[in-house]
Formats: C-alpha cells, structure tokens, sequence
C-alpha cells in the first residue's frame, strides 16, 4: 500500500524521538538489548530516519555476526554513504550520554511502537481519503481495502514472541484432560463422505483446502455436497463464493441433489407430484440452514476475508469455501498471472489463520494430465502457481475416468477423490461414485472396505 502524506501535516505526526535515541544507545552499551527491541519493532517503525538507518545497519551486524559498537557502526554506514546523513561519528556517540550501563528498555520500546501504530492510522486514513476523493474506483473496493489496512496495521500490534508449550495450552484449555479432547484435533468440520473424512479427521481450522480437477469433473458439485452436509447436518454455519456459477443455480442444484430429484428433469418441468413434494422439502431446510452465498464475480481476496469477518461477527462462521481460486483477483497490478495466484493463495491461507476456521478453495488444474496415458492428476498439475500446493495443508484432486471414455459402459459413474497431500495425515484414494443427474459424489465403498 502507497501512501500520500501532506508535508504540513506530517511535521504532527505522533512520534518520541527521545525513546527511539534511547533504544539505540542501549544496543551500543550492550548489543543484548537489540534482541529484545527487534522482537517488537522494525527499521521503519523508527520516526526519524537517522534512527531508522542506524537501526537497520545494528541488524544487519549482529545477524552476520559481528559486535555493534561505535566503530563497527561508523563502518557499516560509512560503506553505505550514510554517516555523513545521520550527523557523523559524533552524533552515533552522543546516544549513549547519560544512559546507564545497564538499561530495561521495554517501556521505551512500547512507546516507539504505539507512536508507530498511531502514524501507521493516519497514514492509511490520508490514503484512503484521497482515493475517495479521487473517485476513480468503486466504494465496494475502497471499503475492502480499509478494512484490510486496518487490520494489518492491528495484527503488527500483536505479534508474540516464542512462548513455551505451557503457554500456548494453558491460554485456552483449562486442564490438560481438555486439551486431549479438543476438537482441533479432529477438525471442525467434516466433508461429509465417510472415506475422506476417515483419512482427514475432518477440516480443521486454519487449513487451506484445495480441491482441484479439470473443468467438467464436478468441482462445484463436490463444494456444493460439502456445504449442504455441513450447514444441514452439522448445523455449521457456511460462507460460499462463486464466482462462476450464480446462487439461484447453486441453491437449485443443492435442493436437487438434497431431494434426490433428477436435475435434468427439474429444468423441463417434468416433475411427478412426489418430486415436487420432496423438492419442496429440502428447500424449506435449505432455506433454514445457516448457509450463506455470494455471486460476485471476480471477487479479491481482500473483499472474501472483509465479507467473511462480518459474517463471522453477525452470525459466525465455521467453513468458507471459494468457486474457484483463479477467477479471484488480486486486488492490484502483477507482473504476471503467476504471480498474482501466488499471492491469491498465499492470502487465502493468511485468511483460514484469521478466522480460524477451514477454508476450501476449488482449482483448476492443467491440461498435462491430459497427455500422460494415466489420466490422474498429480501435484505437479497445479495450474499457474506451485505456491497452491506449498500453501495448502490438503490437496484433493477430483477424478472421474468416464470422462475420458465416455463410450465405456464400466465407467459410468466412478471417480476417485486423490488425497495427494496432506501436512498431518496420510495420502490416499478414495472411490468415490458421481451420481450426475443429482449432481452428488458419494463413497463407492462400503464402511471398512478401504483404508
């Protein structure tokens, strides 16, 4: 994010140039105190940027090993053509008169870092006025990045340093007993189908879920299944984004496949009285489910996670699922589409740890399956990007042979679900049977039958 200061205005801005001279004399009378401020703060965190620099270079020496010092400081900015800028070696030995040898700067790296935060505020403010004013973009995007800003500049707030195992249980579970039986063990959410969920234990917070296949193979179905499974039968509450597919389209494939009616034969009308009748009770309870659809197209990531954080704070929130990942839009100008679903999914997954909760992005996948004699995906087949792979914690690939015979009869209806990757759990397939007229995947085996 740019920012657009007023030069009046930023002579005003909140800022302790006393505190930042006292950080940086303490490093210079013993370099153990540049651990405990770097924990906090950062070069830029500094008002001045005398400071800033002096405090960069301090960094850069102790990382490569070498004492900070007044020497070894003069050096280092000297090489960079930067003594002369901050006021000469007289200037670096004047931060540490009057400073005791031995100096707690916890309170001055507090201050620092508030002054920081508070200009960081304005700043933004200044900014997003100004493109409000400019009245070049929509209020939808304006509003999307605010709240983004505004949370960056938060979460920099709250940043912890390494804490012990004690620390972590004992901050939400009461006894170790309870920490045992946690649910975060087992994951929040099911899918829904028995195989997949015996080698997952289930969606747990904070993951990123990849579904990927190729166009056709039944990606919107799937996430439809899951979301209907979770918000019907698990009461969870379920955001969905697609961003292909229109939600009356979603909510009528959900009613059809729920009521086990022949999609084909609701869009002619062609319906029998007991159709209807259970037509009409599956959108009743679809209607009451605590599912909620968004049909924005070309949706940021930006506006997915502002939308999410309201919906988590009226009604909450349990699973998020995005159809697909490469219609979404960055948000800004990349040099390349790679880069641009590089930072998608880096973003998607900085979202799941936000909200705590599990979010499914669909994928698509490249043609070069398609030229191997064994048409199953692999991880490789990832399209655009291979930081969707390092980024998810599970990836799932949808397969379906018939769709490359269609004309064998023994095809008909099998597919597979590919678990390829899976950071706490095994890798696997599991048969799965695509029942197309109801537009629903279900497992082929029977309870026990796979592992």
């Amino acid at each position: 994010m740019s920012t657009i200061a007023d030069p009046q205005f930023e002579q005003g801005l909140p800022c302790s140039p006393d505190a930042e001279r006292t950080i940086l004399g303490a490093v210079l009378l013993d370099n153990h105190a540049h651990a405990e401020a770097a924990e906090v703060l950062r070069a830029e965190d500094f008002y001045l940027t005398a400071h800033q620099r002096v405090f960069a270079r301090m960094g850069e020496l102790i990382d490569s090993g070498h004492v900070v010092d007044i020497v070894t400081l003069s050096e280092e900015l000297a090489k960079r053509k930067e003594i002369e800028s901050i006021g000469g070696v007289a200037w670096l030995a004047s931060l540490t008169e009057g400073l005791p040898r031995r100096l707690s700067i916890s309170e001055y790296v507090s201050i620092v870092k508030e002054k920081s935060m508070m200009r960081a505020v304005i700043r933004t403010s200044m900014h997003l006025t100004t493109r409000a004013a400019d009245q070049s973009e929509d209020v939808a995007t304006i509003l999307a990045d605010a709240d983004n800003y505004f949370r960056i500049i938060a979460d920099r707030s709250l940043r912890t340093g390494l804490r012990r195992p004690f620390d972590i249980i004992s901050a939400d579970y009461t006894s170790v007993d309870q920490f045992l039986a946690s649910k975060r063990q087992i994951g929040s959410v099911v899918s829904g189908w028995s195989g997949l969920d015996r080698k997952t234990n289930g969606w747990k917070k904070q993951e990123l879920i990849i579904f990927a296949a190729r166009p056709s193979m039944g990606k919107t179905a799937a996430a439809i299944n899951m979301a209907i499974d979770a918000a019907l039968r698990q009461e969870k509450a379920v955001a969905v984004f697609s961003l292909e597919t229109s939600a009356e389209a979603l909510i009528r494939r959900a009613m059809c496949g729920a009521a086990r009616v022949d999609s084909h034969r609701f869009q002619r009308q062609a319906l029998d009285g007991d159709e209807r009748q259970r037509l009409t009770n599956a959108l009743s309870r679809i209607v009451d489910a605590p599912l909620y659809l968004d049909d924005t197209p070309a949706a940021s990531v930006s506006e997915v996670r502002a939308k999410c954080r309201r919906q988590q704070k009226l009604h909450g929130l349990d699973l998020v699922i995005v159809d697909y990942l490469q219609l979404m839009s960055g948000g800004r100008r990349y040099e390349n589409r790679t880069q641009e679903v590089s930072a998608i999914s880096r973003s998607l997954k900085a979202m799941a740890k936000e909200l705590d909760v599990p979010v499914i992005a669909l994928s698509q996948l490249s043609r070069e399956n398609e030229k191997r004699q064994d048409k199953r995906p692999v991880l490789s087949d990832l399209r655009e990007s291979g930081s969707i792979e390092q980024d998810a914690d599970v990836v799932c690939f949808l397969h379906r042979p018939e769709y490359y015979d269609r004309h064998n009869p023994d095809l008909k209806g099998q597919a597979e679900f590919i678990l390829a990757k899976q950071r706490e759990g095994p890798t696997g397939t599991i048969p799965m049977v695509y029942m197309e007229q109801y537009t629903r995947f279900e497992c082929a085996a029977r309870e026990g039958e796979y592992d």
